[in-house]
C-alpha cells in the first residue's frame, strides 16, 4: 500500500489544524479531517491560481505561469506560494482580521477555502502560518 510523506495511506481521513496569524498579532484557525490526500493537487492548482492573480495585480508577470503544473511536492514554492497570498489579502483588504472592510460572508468563505487548501498541501497535523515570520511552520503551535 503506498503511503504519503506523513506515513498515512492515501486513501487514510487526516485530521488537521491550520491557524494563521498576522502582521498585527490576530489569528485564525480551521480544524479539517480531509477525508484523503487526494484533493492536493486541485487545492495546489487552485493557491497557484491565487498566487498567479495577485502577482498579475502587482505588475509582475509569474515566471512558470501556464507552463508547469505546479509540483505537489515542491515545499519552498509552496510555502511562499501561500505566504505571499496570505501576505497580500492581509495588507490588502484585512482579510484575516475580525475588523475588515469585507462583507462578513465573503470573508468566512475566503478564510474557509484558503485555510482549507492550505492544509491540503502542507504536510503536518499543526500547520501555522506566521505572516509576522514570513513563514509557514509544521507541527507548532501559534506560541
Amino acid at each position: 500500500m503506498a503511503h504519503t510523506e506523513s506515513g498515512q495511506t492515501p486513501d487514510a481521513a487526516i485530521e488537521k489544524r491550520i491557524s494563521l496569524k498576522t502582521r498585527g498579532g490576530e489569528r485564525v484557525s480551521l480544524d479539517v479531517t480531509l477525508a484523503d490526500a487526494n484533493g492536493r493537487q486541485s487545492a495546489l492548482e487552485y493557491l497557484e491560481h491565487l498566487d498567479e492573480t495577485i502577482r498579475r495585480k502587482l505588475g509582475d508577470t509569474p515566471v512558470f505561469a501556464g507552463f508547469t503544473a505546479p509540483n505537489p511536492y515542491d515545499h519552498a514554492r509552496i510555502e511562499a506560494m501561500i505566504v505571499n497570498i496570505a501576505s497580500f489579502h492581509d495588507a490588502t483588504f484585512g482579510t484575516f482580521n475580525q475588523r475588515t472592510t469585507l462583507p462578513e460572508d465573503e470573508r468566512n468563505e475566503f478564510v474557509e477555502i484558503f485555510l482549507l487548501a492550505c492544509a491540503s498541501v502542507v504536510e503536518g497535523r499543526q500547520i501555522v502560518i506566521d505572516l509576522s515570520r514570513g513563514r509557514v511552520d509544521r507541527d507548532r503551535s501559534l506560541d
